[in-house]
C-alpha cells in the first residue's frame, strides 16, 4: 500500500510538470495514459518476472523515450527498480532519454526530473532491502519457533525417558523385596509354624494347648498376610511393556512394530489379560500366517483399554469352531466384560477393547 501511494504521489508530480510545460492538450493526455499503462502495468507484473524481462520491459520503455522525449517527464515513475540487477544496466539509455529532451524541457525541469529518477531508484533501493529483511526475520521467525518446538519435544522425551527409568527401577526394587520377603522373612514364619506344630504334637501340659493355639494362629494370620503382600508387589511390579516388547523380541520372519501409550497405574486382572492375549496372538502368528509384519498396539482412553493386534497375512481360514487359542482369548475378554472383534480385511486383525468400569466395580480406583 505505501508502495503504491509513493507512485500515485510520484506520478501526481510528473502530471503537473508534464501541464506545466505542455498544458492541457490531447498530447498530454495520450501520454499520462500511455505512462498509467505503462508504469502501473509493470507494477501490478513486476514479481512475477524474471529478471531479464523486466530489464528488456524496461529497456523498450526507456527507448520509447529517447524517441519520444515528451514522455521524459514521467521518467521516476519507471526508475522504481533500476536499483535491480540487471535492471540498472537500462540506466544508460534513460539518461541518454534525459539529455535528448533538453529542447523540450527547461533545465529547472529537467533537474527537477533527475532528483525524482534519483528519489523513485532509493525508494526502490529501500523498499527492496526492507522486504529481503522482512523475509529473513521471518525465516528466522519460523526457524525459532521450529527449535522451541523441537526443544520442548526434546525435554518432554527426556522426561518420559527419565519416569520411564524410574518406574522401571521401582519396579525392579519392588521385586526385589519381594524375592527378600519370601525368601526370609517367609522362610522363617514357615519354620516358625513348623516348630510350633512339632510342640503341639509332643506337648502333654494342658495349660500350654491354648497358647500354643493362640500362636499357631497369628503365625498363620501373619504368614498369610506376608504372602498377599507379596503377591501384590509382584503383580505391582509386572512391567507391561517390557513383557510384550520381549516376546516380539524373540520372534523371528517377521518385521515387528509395537505402540505403547498407558499410564503406570494399570489393575493386574488388565495387565496378565492383555499381555495373556498379546502372547496368544504372537505365537498363532508365529504358527499360521504367511505375512511377514506384524504390528501391535496397546493404549488406554478415558473409558477403556485397547489392545489391537494386526498381521498382514493372507492364508486366513476362520472355522465356526474356533481354536483353542481364540477361545481362550474370546473368554479373558469377556470375564472383564470386554469385546473382541476379528477382522480378515487386509490381513488378520484382531481388536480387544476392555472398559475401566464393570459391574464388579471400579478396577482403576
Amino acid at each position: 500500500m505505501k508502495q503504491i501511494l509513493t507512485r500515485l504521489l510520484i506520478f501526481a508530480i510528473c502530471c503537473i510538470m508534464c501541464i506545466h510545460t505542455f498544458s492541457i492538450s490531447t498530447h498530454s493526455v495520450i501520454y499520462i495514459l500511455l505512462t498509467i499503462i505503462l508504469a502501473f502495468g509493470t507494477m501490478l507484473i513486476a514479481d512475477r518476472l524474471s529478471p531479464a524481462s523486466l530489464t528488456l520491459i524496461h529497456a523498450g520503455i526507456f527507448i520509447l523515450c529517447c524517441m519520444i522525449p515528451e514522455l521524459v517527464v514521467f521518467l521516476p515513475l519507471f526508475c522504481f527498480y533500476l536499483s535491480r540487477r540487471p535492471v540498472c544496466y537500462t540506466a544508460p539509455i534513460g539518461i541518454l532519454a534525459i539529455i535528448l529532451a533538453t529542447t523540450k524541457f527547461s533545465v529547472e525541469t529537467l533537474l527537477l526530473i533527475c532528483v525524482l529518477c534519483l528519489c523513485s531508484m532509493l525508494y526502490g533501493y529501500l523498499t527492496t532491502e526492507l522486504a529481503t529483511l522482512h523475509q529473513q526475520m521471518k525465516h528466522l521467525t519460523d526457524t525459532s519457533e521450529t527449535n522451541e518446538l523441537l526443544a520442548k519435544e526434546r525435554i518432554r522425551m527426556i522426561r518420559k525417558e527419565q519416569d520411564n527409568r524410574i518406574y522401571t527401577a521401582t519396579l525392579k526394587e519392588r521385586n526385589r523385596i519381594a524375592r527378600e520377603i519370601h525368601d526370609n522373612v517367609g522362610h522363617m514364619l514357615t519354620r516358625s509354624i513348623l516348630q510350633v506344630g512339632a510342640i503341639q504334637t509332643i506337648n502333654k501340659e494342658p495349660i500350654l494347648t491354648n497358647p500354643l493355639s493362640d500362636l499357631r494362629t497369628t503365625l498363620d494370620t501373619a504368614m498369610n498376610s506376608i504372602r498377599s503382600s507379596v503377591h501384590d508387589l509382584h503383580d505391582e511390579s509386572i512391567d507391561m511393556e517390557a513383557a510384550i516388547q520381549d516376546m516380539l523380541n524373540d520372534i523371528t520372519g517377521f518385521h515387528t512394530s509395537f505402540e505403547y501409550d498407558m499410564s503406570n497405574i494399570v489393575p493386574k486382572d488388565i495387565k496378565y489379560c492383555l499381555i495373556s492375549i498379546a502372547k496368544e496372538a504372537i505365537t498363532n502368528a508365529v504358527k499360521h500366517s504367511n505375512g511377514d509384519q506384524l504390528s501391535i498396539l496397546i493404549r488406554e482412553h478415558p473409558g477403556f483399554y485397547q489392545l489391537t493386534i494386526h498381521d498382514n497375512g493372507t492364508d486366513i481360514h476362520l472355522t465356526d469352531t474356533p481354536g483353542i487359542g481364540l477361545t481362550n482369548i474370546r473368554e479373558r475378554v469377556q470375564s472383564l466384560s470386554g469385546t473382541l472383534q476379528i477382522t480378515t480385511n487386509s490381513g488378520f486383525r484382531l481388536f480387544v477393547s476392555i472398559p475401566k468400569h464393570t459391574q464388579k466395580g471400579d478396577r482403576t480406583a
